[in-house]
């Protein structure tokens, strides 16, 4: 609920939006709030996650995300 409501106060639609996080709660709360995910799988969470989108570095989240 805390992501949705956050991307509502700023006037985001959920497809301008995308979490990046490094744990299945990130996921799972990304899934819920209906935004894209890319998982930092150099992060905390040791396992694997079935996603779509998954960065090892943090430089190579430049090659998934257009920030211009």
């Amino acid at each position: 609920d805390t992501l949705r409501y956050a991307i509502k106060k700023m006037g985001f639609k959920n497809t301008e939006c995308v979490y990046i996080g490094d744990t299945k709660i990130d996921y799972l709360a990304a899934k819920k709030a209906k935004i894209d995910f890319i998982f930092a799988s150099y992060g905390y969470f040791n396992g694997k996650l079935n996603c779509t989108n998954q960065i090892n570095k943090f430089f190579e989240l430049k090659k998934i995300i257009d920030v211009t």
